[in-house]
């Protein structure tokens, strides 16, 4: 897992983008959105979104961008009340890249249905090897297919 930084830090070479604390406004929610996503990850190692209270069509916008995104290896999308909906948005999504290592998701609403989509995409996908999940509402059973998802993903790294 990569040792993260706060917002206080700076990052040599430009390698983090941290906006957290930020409510993202633009005004254009379909393919500048989404050209905006890409912008802003082009070559940043970790992407800091928490706290950004990201809508829907953010996250779908955030999603599309990371399908074929290569460099962020840290996602942080705690702290924005996401719900399954949006969960199952980023898991379809990061079905299709395979760079990304870790995603903190902590304190957001996401219940058992989301955690089905976590699941499921672990099954599938072998790059993500960290998820802090913590703060969520899910039962302890899929708490536990989780870890056992990034476990597998951690061996099949060694």
């Amino acid at each position: 897992m990569p040792k993260l930084l706060n917002n206080s830090m700076t990052c040599s070479a430009l390698l983090c983008l941290f906006v957290s604390y930020n409510k993202l406004i633009l005004a254009n929610p379909d393919a500048a959105l989404v050209a905006h996503y890409v912008d802003i990850m082009a070559g940043k190692r970790e992407i800091d979104l928490s706290r950004s209270e990201l809508s829907l069509v953010e996250m779908e916008a955030l999603a599309e961008a990371l399908k074929s995104n290569t460099t962020v290896k840290h996602l942080d999308i705690s702290n924005n009340n996401l719900d399954n909906s949006q969960i199952q948005v980023l898991t379809q999504a990061l079905r299709e890249n395979k760079y990304l290592r870790s995603i903190d998701i902590s304190d957001n609403l996401i219940f058992d249905t989301g955690a089905y989509y976590l699941v499921d995409f672990l099954k599938t996908s072998s790059s993500v090897i960290y998820i802090n999940m913590s703060g969520n509402n899910f039962s302890f059973l899929y708490a536990n297919e989780i870890v056992a998802g990034l476990q597998k993903n951690r061996r099949n790294r060694a």
